[in-house]
């Protein structure tokens, strides 16, 4: 049976048809997009903003294998059968842009009626593991990092303390820092780290970007890329320019100079900005 995962939605009065599903990357969880959910909803009268803790993310615990994106997606329709509404549109961070791609896919193939895919700061296509991995801060090596830490500390300070003591700190610090729980004997991750690096390592093997072109054929993508994200190199900010370009196709991209690889959290406005304007022109055009 698939996980019916948690998921935080703003108010959802009768004036709203649609709804827009929000998916974090790895190690986030649904609160890490509450701030970008409330101010969205905010600005657009007739959209309900529900973020989700993916499977074995957040409040989204034990969950069943195999871990990978095909049970994510396998989730979310779980969670559509239990809220007894379909999402009429999905916006994915990261590793949830892949999940955003596949989810929107499944849709569109099961001929349900979709409006909108958005992929932020996300290469949909495979990644070698090795390149992947360059950077300290990339997630595999702070997944490395991470299990390697003990198992519990004493106070939250130690945890940030200890990463700190492997060069990691700021926001990557606080960021991890939002998965730490409260227990007997100190603070504990909330993490299975076999599971993240299941997920992980499927995230990085799959090119989307076939299914990419079969979705935008049918519905629009929209991607953005922080112009000061490791993400966004050249190529591929090429290939999303010309797969924009191409005749018929529903793709579209935008750069958010002011940004890094945290949208939400470098460049909240123009973000909300370039969203907000997509979904407010759907709702116009939608029956």
């Amino acid at each position: 049976m698939a996980l019916r995962p948690s998921y935080r939605a703003t108010p959802r009065e009768a004036s709203r048809r649609y709804t827009l599903l929000v998916l974090h990357g790895i190690f986030g969880s649904s609160s890490n997009w509450q701030t970008f959910a409330k101010r969205l909803a905010n600005h657009l009268s007739e959209w309900q903003v529900i973020a989700v803790d993916l499977r074995e993310h957040g409040r989204s615990q034990g969950a069943p294998p195999p871990h990978d994106l095909d049970a994510c997606v396998a989730d979310l329709l779980e969670l559509e059968r239990m809220l007894a509404r379909p999402f009429d549109a999905v916006a994915g961070h990261s590793f949830g842009g892949k999940v955003a791609l596949l989810y929107a896919a499944t849709r569109i193939g099961a001929g349900a009626p979709f409006l909108y895919a958005a992929v932020l700061d996300a290469d949909p296509g495979a990644q070698a593991e090795a390149a992947a991995a360059a950077r300290p801060d990339s997630a595999q090596c702070l997944l490395d990092l991470l299990g390697s830490l003990p198992a519990r500390f004493p106070a939250r300070a130690e945890f940030l303390a200890a990463l700190a003591a492997h060069g990691i700190g700021g926001r990557v610090a606080r960021w991890l820092g939002m998965n730490l729980r409260a227990g007997e004997g100190g603070y504990r991750l909330r993490m299975n780290f076999a599971s993240l690096r299941a997920l992980l390592a499927d995230y990085l093997a799959r090119d989307l970007w076939p299914l990419a072109m079969e979705v935008a054929r049918q519905t629009p993508i929209r991607f953005v890329f922080g112009g000061k994200s490791p993400v966004a190199v050249p190529e591929l900010l090429d290939r999303a320019r010309v797969a924009a370009g191409r005749g018929g196709s529903g793709i579209r991209s935008h750069v958010l100079p002011r940004a890094g690889h945290w949208l939400h959290a470098d460049d909240l406005a123009g973000l909300l900005d370039v969203l907000e304007a997509d979904l407010r022109a759907l709702s116009n055009l939608a029956p």
